[in-house]
């Protein structure tokens, strides 16, 4: 059984901060763009893009005085599947250094490719585009969960795999994630 987990301060501070900054942004935007109505006729020469592009990084450190794990716990992130009842998908001890570089969120239609697999998809998928992505010292453990807290009363949780990097870890690529239909 784990003991308690004392990352929620940490979140919350995280959260605070992320909403902060979203809200000093939203008044710039109105700056820079003017809102109104487009004939049909405009909208024929109209060109952009769709999508969302990100840089973030972030370096998550151990809590010593968290003392459930050796040396301390680092972050815990909780994923609740739809339609899987009491059971989560936990990222536990999370630290190391986290940079995502003109990282893209966008959703597109398969509907070609993967050995000729993508014509009979022909569904969208949301694309993660991962053009530099760096981990540096990070370590990391998978585990299923029947509470989404580390430190909840009746916690049973067991860790499927633990990974661990010492230096640096370089990833580029997309990765699509598809909506699988519930069982």
């Amino acid at each position: 059984m784990r003991q308690p987990d004392s990352t929620s301060g940490v979140r919350r501070r995280c959260a605070q901060g992320l909403l902060a900054l979203f809200a000093s942004l939203l008044p710039l935007a109105g700056l820079q763009a003017e809102l109104r109505n487009l004939a049909d006729d405009d909208l024929g020469s109209v060109v952009g893009q769709s999508g969302l592009s990100l840089s973030i990084s972030a370096t998550l450190q151990r809590n010593t005085a968290n003392t459930r794990c050796p040396g301390g716990c680092g972050a815990r992130l909780a994923i609740q599947p739809a339609g899987s009842g009491n059971n989560f998908l936990i990222l536990d001890n999370i630290s190391g250094t986290f940079s995502f570089d003109e990282t893209t969120l966008d959703v597109v239609t398969i509907s070609s490719g993967f050995g000729g697999d993508g014509a009979a998809f022909n569904r969208q998928v949301l694309r993660i585009g991962l053009k530099d992505v760096n981990f540096n010292n990070v370590s990391l453990t998978l585990a299923g969960a029947n509470k989404a807290s580390g430190s909840a009363t009746g916690l049973s949780q067991t860790d499927l795999i633990s990974a661990r990097v010492d230096g640096v870890l370089h990833v580029q690529g997309n990765l699509n994630l598809f909506q699988v239909p519930a069982r």
